[in-house]
């Protein structure tokens, strides 16, 4: 672990964190990519972030939250989804209800 990963409490980590079953409403942490342009080296940094909805599918790279769909749109349904690759998910945790 980085110094500043460990100051920030963000916990790099090889070990996937186990995913639910499809459906199941999740809080994902997840560390994000950052660019940044004629800034010092001293503020280039990753992010910690988080998302909330339901886990939609599961491929070997991957998972997609909804956080809304729109009915009746058949196979390939219309939503708001995010996409997060597995490789830089930290925690997972089920959202009761």
């Amino acid at each position: 672990m980085r110094p500043r990963e460990k100051a920030r409490g963000l916990e790099s980590t090889n070990v996937k964190p186990k995913l639910p079953k499809l459906g199941t409403r999740v809080h994902v942490e997840w560390i994000d990519i950052c660019g940044y342009v004629n800034v010092p080296l001293s503020c280039a940094q990753t992010v910690q972030c988080w998302s909330e909805g339901l886990i939609i599918k599961n491929t070997k790279d991957h998972i997609v939250l909804a956080s809304s769909q729109y009915r009746g749109e058949g196979d390939d349904p219309v939503g708001d989804y995010t996409a997060i690759p597995k490789g830089v998910i930290v925690k997972v945790k089920k959202i009761p209800g």
